[in-house]
């Protein structure tokens, strides 16, 4: 942004902006009345217009904290802080890093107090008699007021899988508050089957918003909201192998970000109920027979064994916590890495402005590097474009798009093929041939539209058009109905139809033709109510729009996907873009 477009803003808002970008990526209310000596109300005024500016925004988990809307709005301003900040201000502000800095030792100090109370909570558990002897349901009332001392949740709670009825049942929920326990309540996978699929695919729920999280907003109505629940945090256990049921914690009257550290703990305790089942097969099986005592004893060694092994890995825990949380950060640099690679090989915008002079593009990568890209080159008297959507998105897709660059360089200005349809063609035994799909069966492909494009006189041009499941859209000069050639029904890559064939669109357009192309991400993206933005809508913004500028209509669609994206996840890479012959 440049800093300038903002004067009337400074004015208005006096040193307020510049006093929060002072303070970090994020800034609370407290914060800024100690250091400007402004009331509450007054300094809420202020960011409500700067928040209407598009500045800053709120914290969707807090009432007091505040954010810049990108890193390079507060970078801004914080260049130009110290020239609009007065003097007797700045030891207001060093004075606020540096409680800061002490809020931040001081929650490192927690941190390691809490790990330290953990452990020991865990040691003790392993040597709980009612969990050694397998007595289920008092072992499970000792785990679950362990589970929400340790943890600081009001209800914590073990659910038992039943994969014949495909249902899990409570087996015993704490509610610290009034010091109870309860059980007895059973879901059912048909009745909440988002919920269901993450205990299915393993995965660990960390619901910082549970009313909104893919896999627990089915709860909120009967169950979250009247009993006042905010956050979940849900880990599965295993017996044998096989799921077992799930670790539930439940923080009611605000939201909470579960930590990395709690999500650990509670796989430790996962390992204790596994025992405390093992312990508890042990001991029927003592009642079945007598000859089976000696295998008892040895399985009583084993339990021991495994005892001895958790209390050995106390120390073990927070040494793993450290390592992954340092592979995670090797994993982010290397991912950072590959899209800067990725964005050195791929055609940049100054390219596509230089054959084109009026264009848009609208990219939203689902995650730091993306399957989707667009591609550009010049052969000869024609111009080559294709748009691909690649099988799979962050680092798996951004492979394969480099992969596809370079084989469209091969295929097109190596091989020199010049039909769209016959590029499409190669395209797909190329990638089936280097990723050797006969033998490893792999079905990574992509989905992309080529357009060839050739300057005749009188101000015309001739377009060639072959797609791989995807359309082109365009609107002929001095016209406004919407045409459309549609894609063949063939992907490139993968066990395709082979009697499917990929087909040529030919047509000559007037100079101040405009084609629209893009991947699938945009009519796919959901709502918050899971309802597509789909083909027709997509062409409706396109028709109600198609007279303004192409920066103007990349406006409007920026915004229809804002709106649709509201409250809900992006699903997938989203490229789309337009161009005036």
């Amino acid at each position: 942004m440049d800093f300038k477009e903002n004067d009337k803003l400074i004015d208005t808002q006096s040193e307020l902006i510049f006093i929060a970008s002072t303070l970090g990526a994020t800034f609370n209310l407290p914060e800024l009345e100690e250091i400007t000596g402004k009331t509450k109300d007054e300094i809420i005024e202020e960011l409500d217009s700067i928040i209407e500016a598009g500045i800053l925004q709120k914290s969707e988990n807090s009432e007091i904290e505040y954010s810049f809307k990108s890193e390079e709005l507060k970078n801004s301003y914080l260049k130009n802080a110290l020239n609009h900040i007065h003097a007797n201000l700045l030891e207001g502000i060093v004075k606020a890093q540096f409680k800061k800095l002490e809020i931040h030792e001081k929650n490192l100090s927690d941190r390691k107090e809490t790990l330290r109370y953990q452990t020991d909570i865990l040691l003790s558990l392993t040597k709980n008699d009612e969990i050694r002897e397998g007595n289920l349901e008092e072992a499970l009332k000792v785990i679950t007021e362990a589970l929400s001392h340790s943890i600081n949740v009001s209800r914590a709670s073990i659910w038992e899988f039943d994969e014949k009825n495909y249902s899990i049942t409570c087996l015993d929920l704490f509610e610290r508050d009034e010091n109870k326990h309860s059980n007895g309540v059973s879901l059912y996978g048909k009745d909440f089957p988002s919920y269901f699929k993450a205990l299915d695919d393993e995965v660990v729920i960390k619901a910082n918003n549970a009313h909104t999280d893919e896999y627990t907003y089915e709860f909120s109505e009967v169950y979250l909201k009247p009993l006042k629940i905010y956050s979940m945090l849900d880990v599965p256990f295993y017996v044998n192998g096989k799921l077992g049921g799930v670790i539930c914690f439940e923080h009611q009257f605000n939201y909470r970000d579960w930590t990395f550290d709690e999500i650990m703990f509670t796989s430790s305790i996962c390992a204790i109920i596994s025992i405390t089942y093992q312990s508890l097969q042990i001991k029927q099986e003592q009642k079945k027979t007598d000859e089976a005592n000696q295998m008892l004893l040895t399985q009583n060694e084993e339990l021991q064994q495994q005892q001895e092994e958790i209390m050995a890995q106390r120390d073990f825990i927070e040494k793993q916590n450290k390592k992954l949380k340092d592979r995670e950060n090797q994993i982010a640099s290397s991912i950072d890495a590959a899209k800067v690679i990725q964005h050195a090989i791929l055609p940049q915008q100054q390219e596509l402005e230089e054959t084109f002079e009026e264009n848009f593009v609208v990219f939203k990568a689902k995650d730091v590097v993306s399957g989707d890209f667009f591609w550009l080159k010049k052969v000869e008297n024609y111009t080559y474009l294709a748009v691909v959507d690649c099988t799979g998105h962050g680092v798996p897709g951004a492979f394969m798009s480099l992969l596809g660059s370079v084989l469209l360089d091969k295929v097109i200005a190596v091989k020199g093929l010049v039909s769209p349809s016959v590029i499409l063609e190669s395209l797909h035994t190329e990638v089936k041939n280097l990723l050797r799909q006969e033998t490893t069966g792999n079905q990574y492909g992509m989905d992309l539209i080529i357009l060839k494009l050739e300057n005749l006189p009188d101000s015309k041009v001739k377009l060639q058009f072959s797609g791989a499941k995807n359309p082109l859209y365009f609107i002929k000069a001095n016209d406004t109905t919407l045409n459309t050639f549609k894609g063949s029904r063939k992907s490139v890559g993968g066990f395709q139809n082979e009697d499917r064939v990929f087909e040529d669109n030919e047509i000559i357009l007037d100079k101040g033709s405009i084609l629209y192309l893009g991947s699938d991400g945009l009519k796919d993206q959901n709502d918050k109510n899971r309802k597509r933005l789909g083909k027709s809508r997509l062409k409706g913004i396109i028709e109600n729009y198609l007279n303004l500028p192409l920066a103007s209509q990349k406006e409007r669609i920026v915004e229809e996907l804002n709106k649709q994206l509201e409250d809900t996840e992006q699903r997938d890479d989203i490229l789309f873009m337009g161009i005036k012959l």
